[in-house]
C-alpha cells in the first residue's frame, strides 16, 4: 500500500510539472502570436510608406493632392475624401480608423474637423 501511495504521489507531482510546462508553453504561444501580429502591423505600416514614397518618385501630381486637400477643407466631406486621401497617401487600416474615431467624437461634440487643426 506504501509503494502504491508513493507512486500516486510521484505521479501527481509528474501531472503538476507537466501542467506548468503547458501553461507555460500556452503563455509563450500567445506571446508569440501577439508579437507575430505587431510585426504584420509594422511591415503593413512601412509597406504603405514605401508606397506613398514611390508615388511621390513617380510623380505624384501635386496639383491633384492639393486640389483634393482645398475640396475637402471647402465641404468638410470626410465620407467621400477619406477614401481618396487614403489611396494616395497609402493610409493603413489603423489610421483610417483614427480618423474615423477621431471624427466621430468630434461630431458627437459639435464640431467639425477644422476645429482639430488648432489643437
Amino acid at each position: 500500500a506504501d509503494t502504491t501511495q508513493e507512486e500516486l504521489q510521484a505521479l501527481r507531482a509528474e501531472l503538476s510539472r507537466v501542467r506548468e510546462s503547458l501553461l507555460d508553453a500556452q503563455r509563450m504561444g500567445a506571446m508569440h502570436e501577439e508579437q507575430a501580429s505587431v510585426l504584420k502591423r509594422e511591415y503593413r505600416e512601412l509597406e504603405n510608406r514605401h508606397q506613398a514614397a514611390q508615388k511621390l518618385q513617380e510623380g505624384l501630381p501635386y496639383e491633384y493632392l492639393k486640389n483634393t486637400f482645398v475640396r475637402f477643407l471647402e465641404t468638410d466631406d470626410l465620407e467621400t475624401m477619406l477614401p481618396v486621401f487614403s489611396t494616395v497617401l497609402s493610409f493603413t487600416p489603423d489610421e483610417i480608423e483614427r480618423i474615423r474615431t477621431k471624427r466621430s467624437q468630434v461630431q458627437q461634440g459639435g464640431g467639425s474637423m477644422f476645429g482639430l487643426f488648432g489643437r
